[in-house]
């Protein structure tokens, strides 16, 4: 029977407002055998609203002997040095800023004609389904059209509506 030291266990947490329940669930988990956390440096009712507490995942950084990751915020490359510069942590994890800009890494600040063109092409190729195409089109799209074109855009109902939108709004050629 594997008693689950063959692979390797990974949480992600919240701060709580109280960081000594924060650092205590924190060490728990490492004893418990935990190879690496990643921090979300907002608390839960923040959701993802407000700048993450930097200072918090440094902490935890600081308290731990195994591998931290920093969360929360990170839009740009730029604000991913920072993060890491600043918390010491192992690595960083980014999530709606890629889903947002997925040339991010690239040092792109906002998502580039040849990343949709390559997306759309992918997705077709490889049969992604409707929703997750649009979805992942919206967020990429998303500072780049007016909030009609968004409420627009949201609308549509078919892979063939998503391609003429994104031709006729020069996406595409």
């Amino acid at each position: 029977m594997d008693d689950g030291s063959s692979f390797p266990c990974s949480i992600k947490i919240r701060i709580d407002k109280d960081m000594n329940k924060t650092l205590e669930l924190c060490k728990r988990a490492q004893q418990m055998g935990c190879d690496s956390i990643t921090v979300h440096g907002r608390l839960r009712s923040q959701k993802n609203e407000g700048k993450p507490d930097l200072d918090a995942i440094k902490m935890i950084k600081q308290d731990l002997s195994i591998p931290v990751f920093g969360n929360g915020g990170v839009e740009t490359l730029d604000e991913a040095r920072e993060m890491a510069s600043y918390t010491q942590t192992d690595g960083i994890m980014v999530a709606q800023g890629l889903l947002q800009n997925p040339a991010l890494f690239a040092g792109h600040s906002s998502t580039p004609r040849e990343c949709v063109e390559r997306f759309v092409e992918e997705s077709l190729v490889h049969g992604s389904n409707l929703f997750l195409f649009q979805h992942h089109l919206a967020f990429m799209l998303d500072s780049q059209m007016s909030r009609g074109e968004r409420r627009h855009f949201n609308t549509l109902s078919s892979t063939a509506a998503i391609l003429e939108f994104l031709r006729h709004h020069h996406w595409l050629y």
